[in-house]
């Protein structure tokens, strides 16, 4: 499984992406569309986890942007 750290801003976000053993898969700052984000998670091509920073921002504009 890849599991998926997302720090959202909004205009911008970093997404870290580690294995099950913890090894650092990706590390990585994009535009926050939902175009990029997709591009993003097809890499992998196994299960994945992801988790937002819980942030205003999150919950708010951006997250029904990239929803």
């Amino acid at each position: 499984m890849v599991h998926i750290g997302i720090n959202l801003h909004s205009r911008n976000m970093t997404l870290v992406a580690i294995n099950d053993n913890g090894k650092l898969l990706v590390e990585e700052k994009m535009t926050n569309t939902p175009l990029i984000l997709g591009r993003f998670f097809e890499q992998f091509n196994q299960p994945i986890q992801a988790v937002v920073e819980c942030t205003p921002k999150a919950f708010g504009g951006a997250y029904t942007e990239i929803g």
